[in-house]
């Protein structure tokens, strides 16, 4: 974020809010950045109204296979794949509907053992078993762990890198500069994962640019003198 014109600057200097994006390319490790940053302003006195837009987010689930035990009971995982996709279609179109002379498009839904977070894992998987030809039936749970997870709602994008956004406010009789250059040394000596980038953005971002523009025609000015 920059700033044309000083007098745009100025007004930024007396607003209260804060951003800080998170950019990368993994959402998971995004997220645990963004809940690390959220915790490192929540130490600041001075910082409120904290978030980084996930409190209403839904939950996905996350499957960990065991590879050997899927490989050992003669299926993939693409197969397991299909067979839950399968389960979760509670509805088809039937045959058209003439009725005086005008066709309907019926649906029929199956409510019967919809999967749910729940009864996911008890999915049942069936496969050929490799020893006997017999037909053999597993649950989801025999190949997999689940984890629940954050999913992001939005995905935002600058110069084709995906970024994430906290924001917050500061409070009253604290000055917004000041509480992110406290932030920004929290940030200094944090360590995010690989290919995870933490910036201040904002007021903040715009105050520090003009401090340089200013630096820069103080220096040009003695430079002319």
């Amino acid at each position: 974020v920059s700033s044309s014109a000083m007098g745009a600057s100025g007004s930024s200097m007396l607003s209260s809010g804060m951003q800080v994006n998170i950019y990368g390319n993994d959402e998971d490790a995004m997220i645990r950045a963004s809940e690390d940053v959220m915790a490192m302003m929540a130490e600041i006195e001075g910082i409120k109204d904290i978030t980084n837009g996930l409190e209403d987010a839904d939950t996905k689930l996350h499957l960990t296979f065991d590879k050997q035990k899927v490989i050992s009971c003669g299926i993939t995982v693409a197969q397991i794949y299909q067979q839950v996709a399968t389960k979760l279609q509670t509805s088809k179109d039937s045959i058209l509907l003439s009725m005086d002379d005008t066709d309907l498009q019926v649906t029929v839904v199956d409510d019967r053992n919809v999967l749910t977070y729940e009864t996911l894992m008890d999915t049942e998987i069936v496969t050929t078993s490799m020893a006997t030809g017999e037909e053999v039936t597993y649950k989801l749970s025999d190949f997999a762990k689940v984890e629940e997870k954050k999913a992001m709602n939005t995905i935002s994008r600058t110069n084709q890198v995906r970024y994430m956004s906290i924001s917050a406010m500061a409070d009253e009789g604290y000055n917004v500069t000041l509480l992110s250059r406290e932030l920004q040394k929290k940030i200094d000596d944090y360590t995010p994962a690989n290919g995870i980038k933490v910036e201040i953005q904002g007021e903040a971002e715009q105050v520090n640019q003009m401090i340089k523009q200013m630096v820069l025609a103080i220096a040009l000015g003695f430079l002319l003198i």
